[in-house]
């Protein structure tokens, strides 16, 4: 009988175990094994539930791992261990909203002054932050309105992407309603303002002057003016703005001049609206004080105001002056005959039209006696004349003296004398 020597086949040996963790969200773990053994070996790394020949195990998760090699076709030859495979936290973040204006997270429509924080778990650090606005650390302080994104990625370059969205008030705006001035020189036009979007309480400003809580601006002539309204916030919106205002009024009058005592003149005026009052002062030199064009007769130096008022009740005043000179001529004859000839028979006063009247005429003879007195007395008339009689005989020829007061026009007087000679009778 022959005996036979049977060898059996000797296990495989694990030379190496080389594992890589899953990075980031896990996925992308790899297990390579290196082996020896006589044969062709199989690779397992669920406990021999399934088998490929490549001892490369890529695309794992987090897990632990029952590695087995065997030679292929033989179920008992086999070497195994166990491999562990782990991988960080995802990088996660929750982001905080720090600004508050007054309800919202912007203060204005146009700012970029929202304020928000990311606060980061898992990962492994250090971090670095990315916002969509360029800034990159983890709180940001010029976020705008509306949506924010966030980047956020940590040593191994894992990401963790969010957004946040922060609120803002709507754009400031105003409206105005604005009374215009009656006049143009009137200061009693308005602008009333009506404010909108942003936030109360508002404040309102005129030509950049100091805010004021009251949105009415009184007294104001005709012409542009800047309004501006600011929100609680400090969001303003300012807005050129014209109030009108009637044409200007115009008036002129006659120039001032000068006339003689006794004369008159005009007064033209020039005006350019439609007049519902007309005033003069000094209407009792004037031929009426409530027409435009009246007709002045001065009798001494007048100043004469003119106040016109118009359906608007705008006012407006000027004035003329007329200087008035005396230049009156008086004239009493220095030879008479009383000869009953009907020819220079009485002596009488003769004078220029600036005279009103003779108050007295006096004369005398050389003894200083008076022969003849006349009062109030008209000028150029003979019937007030001397006939050169005295006590009702006629007198002796020879040169007599006279006294003459005048009174003018304008009451004012003045005293006069003179000789007369009488030739005979």
């Amino acid at each position: 009988t022959d005996n036979a020597t049977l060898n059996a086949p000797q296990p495989p040996v694990l030379n190496n175990i080389n594992p890589t963790n899953p990075s980031c969200f896990g996925g992308d773990g790899i297990i390579q094994l290196d082996a020896s053994g006589t044969g062709m070996l199989e690779y397992s790394i669920d406990g021999g539930l399934t088998w490929q020949t490549s001892g490369d195990f890529n695309s794992l998760s987090q897990n632990t791992y029952n590695v087995v090699v065997r030679i292929q076709g033989l179920q008992g030859c086999t070497a195994s261990d166990v491999v562990t495979l782990t991988a960080d936290a995802p990088v996660q973040g929750t982001i905080s909203i720090n600004s508050d204006y007054n309800g919202f997270n912007i203060s204005c429509s146009n700012e970029s002054d929202g304020n928000a924080t990311v606060s980061v778990t898992g990962g492994s650090a250090p971090f670095s932050y990315s916002w969509g606005n360029g800034e990159n650390a983890a709180t940001a302080n010029s976020l705008i309105p509306g949506w924010n994104v966030i980047t956020v990625t940590d040593v191994n370059n894992c990401p963790f992407v969010d957004s946040v969205f922060l609120t803002s008030p709507s754009a400031v705006s105003l409206s105005t309603d604005i009374q215009s001035p009656n006049c143009a020189d009137t200061p009693d036009g308005s602008i009333a303002i009506q404010p909108g979007g942003g936030v109360e309480p508002y404040l309102y400003g005129l030509n950049n002057g100091t805010l004021q809580p009251d949105s009415i601006f009184n007294n104001l002539l005709g012409g542009n003016y800047s309004v501006q309204v600011e929100d609680a916030n400090g969001c303003a919106t300012t807005e050129l703005i014209s109030v009108s205002a009637p044409n200007p009024i115009i008036l002129e009058i006659y120039r001032d001049t000068t006339i003689n005592l006794g004369d008159f003149i005009q007064l033209n005026t020039f005006y350019n609206s439609n007049p519902d009052t007309i005033i003069w002062t000094n209407t009792e030199s004037l031929s009426c004080g409530d027409c435009l064009d009246p007709i002045a007769t001065p009798l001494v130096n007048t100043t004469y105001d003119l106040q016109i008022i118009d359906i608007n009740g705008c006012s407006i005043s000027s004035e003329v002056t007329i200087n008035v000179q005396n230049n009156s001529s008086i004239f009493v004859p220095n030879v008479f005959s009383p000869n009953g000839d009907g020819f220079n028979d009485k002596v009488t006063v003769y004078s220029s039209k600036e005279v009103l009247q003779i108050k007295y005429f006096k004369i005398f003879n050389r003894w200083g006696e008076q022969v003849y007195k006349a009062e109030n007395i008209p000028t150029n008339d003979e019937t007030f004349g001397w006939d050169g009689y005295f006590k009702g005989k006629p007198v002796l020829p020879g040169v007599y003296v006279y006294v003459i007061e005048v009174e003018f026009l304008n009451n004012t007087t003045e005293i006069i004398g003179g000789d007369i000679t009488i030739t005979g009778h």
